[in-house]
């Protein structure tokens, strides 16, 4: 939202990781911390506990310059739980664009 621009965010359950990449263009989003390209690998360095068990995605994820998701450009009503790590949290994002992780057993609301 700071950029102004919509992006995309692409799970690969089977390398264990996600990334954000421009819509218009494309090319990776700039990580604000070390300017990488927002890359983020599960199983090494601080997440290497921490896998993808499956993703609820079910298309293309997209927020919009204005921060409102967007699955395969489209709006949604409902929550999506974008990827499930180790099958006991789950990173959920609301219509609104809200996101938080919940527990996946049970439920709850955001921890």
């Amino acid at each position: 939202m700071a950029h102004r621009r919509e992006v995309d965010v692409y799970v690969n359950t089977g390398a264990d990781l996600y990334e954000l990449k421009w819509h218009d263009t494309g090319t990776y989003v700039s990580s604000p911390i070390d300017d990488e390209d927002m890359i983020v690998r599960f199983n090494q360095g601080e997440y290497v506990d921490v896998g993808i068990a499956l993703s609820g995605l079910g298309g293309r994820l997209s927020f919009t310059s204005d921060g409102e998701p967007l699955i395969n450009g489209s709006p949604f009503e409902n929550e999506v739980s974008v990827m499930f790590l180790n099958s006991e949290v789950h990173v959920v994002i609301y219509p609104s664009g809200y996101s938080c992780l919940e527990e996946a057993v049970g439920g709850g609301g955001c921890i």
